[in-house]
């Protein structure tokens, strides 16, 4: 049976699962007021900054740190204050007729508009870039990791809103060896070392990390000294040439090959490239793996089919 053809049996991805419809990272340097019409549920994952939203419950204020559930309404608004830094995702949670209702979890009840994340915060924000990384690309792979993450913002969520939260369960020797590799910026553990540690051999060690996390151990450490190299150039005044050497790479020269070949910006380029203060400017977020000010789309969609899905006006203050 063609793969493009669906038996009556059966039904397609659309149909099941949360869906993703759009997805982003956003920079606003001054002050800016949104309003719109929108029948998905709207989050917003606030990272610096203020936002401040009217919604069918009156009045909410999310500042850092803060997830905003904005419902399916007919005419909603929010606006950012100067520096506001947040991660997006409008999400349906189910097909028509059910698309505009809320999900309701037993032990919390339908999910909060404002939530302040605590000690999660930065979870969050992975679950956020991930969705942002995996939502464009094609395959059911990357559409379920989507699905996923959208899953484990709600875990979190639940555990953030419940008065006694239970804690989460522990991670497994694979998920362990995962985040290992991934903090591992400066290559003080080898593959070798890894898989020693889970009692399997090298090639075993590689076949199933990739099954698993859908990435090679070398390529997850190259994302980790990347998002180190960008952090360090940002933030502090070491020379892309200490920064270099200190991740493992051939000083400058070697800094720069590598972000250009998988951020398609040198290290100069993300020192000294301020931009115009224009929020329509893509430029690399947190670890740079995705642009930000851009709404990201699932395979296939484009802006007329975005635009279909909500009307906004945007004006700044």
């Amino acid at each position: 049976m063609s793969p493009s053809k669906k038996r009556a049996d059966t039904i397609s991805l659309s149909q099941f699962g949360p869906q993703v419809q759009t997805a982003g990272y956003f920079e606003f340097p001054r002050a800016t007021e949104f309003h719109y019409q929108l029948k998905l549920h709207h989050f917003l994952l606030v990272e610096r900054g203020q936002v401040e939203a009217v919604t069918s419950d009156g009045p909410v204020c999310a500042k850092a740190h803060d997830l905003l559930c904005l419902r399916p309404a007919a005419a909603m608004s929010y606006k950012v204050v100067n520096g506001t830094t947040f991660y997006q995702a409008t999400v349906q949670f189910s097909p028509a007729p059910r698309n505009l209702l809320t999900p309701e979890l037993p032990e919390v009840g339908p999910l909060p508009i404002h939530t302040p994340t605590g000690d999660a915060f930065r979870e969050f924000c992975k679950l956020f870039e991930m969705i942002c990384i995996e939502l464009p690309q094609i395959g059911s792979r990357h559409h379920f990791r989507v699905q996923g993450a959208v899953y484990r913002i709600l875990a979190l969520l639940a555990s953030a809103v419940e008065q006694s939260a239970e804690p989460p369960a522990p991670l497994d020797a694979w998920e362990h060896a995962y985040l290992r590799c991934a903090s591992n910026e400066a290559g003080e553990i080898s593959a070798n070392d890894l898989a020693s540690d889970l009692g399997v051999s090298k090639g075993h060690f590689f076949r199933v990390f990739k099954q698993r996390f859908g990435t090679n151990p070398g390529m997850c450490r190259m994302h980790a000294r990347l998002g180190e190299a960008v952090r360090r150039l940002r933030e502090t005044d070491e020379t892309v040439k200490s920064i270099g050497y200190r991740l493992g790479f051939d000083g400058a020269k070697g800094l720069s090959r590598a972000m250009k070949k998988h951020l398609n910006l040198t290290a100069s380029q993300f020192r000294h490239e301020p931009g115009d203060g224009s929020t329509h400017d893509p430029t690399p977020p947190p670890g740079g793996l995705f642009p930000s000010n851009q709404h990201l789309l699932p395979p296939g969609d484009h802006v007329d089919l975005l635009m279909a899905r909500y009307n906004v006006s945007r004006r700044e203050l």
